[in-house]
């Protein structure tokens, strides 16, 4: 499973949180031994090929294409490892790496809301004061790993670390396994966006980790 991530800015450009639409059924059916590592945004340096490979098995299909190309998505890792609210988790089977995730927290200069249609309501909602909302990237799973609830449990070890009041994740427009897992996770769906126009269009979501739950279209 996958989602992808932003720019310096969070639009240079930002790419969609994907999640992957085939699982490997070669993995035997007793769940692996997983061992979940944190990350700091100064740790790049150990995870970066880490990443890049895993990256590579999940999406290699799509690697050839510009906006999703090894080169790019090196970039956008180095870009965000610098910003602040870096995060990061590695799972590992046997001391090989399966599964990676990594997200940072929305600066108050992101445009991450300017492009949701349809436009939230009032400016309470798209505040961001740096520490506010955390925007996950890249949640991958190598294939032959998934379907045994690996990708959720990044996810969460991942957000277990997390301060924000709410996490913003989003896909290819009409994903709906996406949607359905996303739903799952407790996200609910706000709106579509096109960051920039090479970017594909993207269904965005929204996880309130407060008592409350803040309506995107009233707030």
């Amino acid at each position: 499973m996958t989602h992808r991530g932003c720019g310096a800015r969070l639009e240079r450009p930002i790419q969609s949180m994907r999640l992957a639409d085939k699982t490997d059924d070669t993995m035997t059916a007793a769940e692996p031994d997983i061992e979940l590592r944190h990350y700091t945004g100064r740790e790049l340096s150990a995870i970066r090929n880490i990443a890049i490979d895993i990256y590579r098995g999940v999406f290699g299909h799509e690697i050839h294409k510009p906006f999703w190309s090894l080169g790019r998505f090196s970039q956008r890792l180095q870009r965000h490892a610098a910003m602040a609210g870096f995060g990061a988790v590695v799972a590992y089977a046997n001391e090989k790496a399966i599964g990676f995730a990594y997200g940072i927290t929305l600066p108050t200069t992101t445009r991450w809301w300017a492009t949701i249609q349809p436009p939230p309501t009032g400016p309470a909602f798209t505040r961001e004061d740096g520490h506010r909302t955390f925007a996950l990237f890249e949640v991958i799973v190598k294939p032959r790993y998934q379907g045994h609830g690996i990708g959720r449990r990044i996810h969460d070890h991942l957000l277990a670390t997390r301060t924000e009041q709410r996490v913003t994740i989003a896909t290819h427009h009409g994903n709906t396994h996406a949607r359905n897992t996303y739903i799952t996770w407790g996200y609910h769906h706000i709106g579509t966006r096109q960051p920039t126009p090479p970017a594909p269009l993207l269904d965005v979501y929204l996880r309130d980790r407060t008592s409350h739950t803040m309506n995107p279209v009233t707030a």
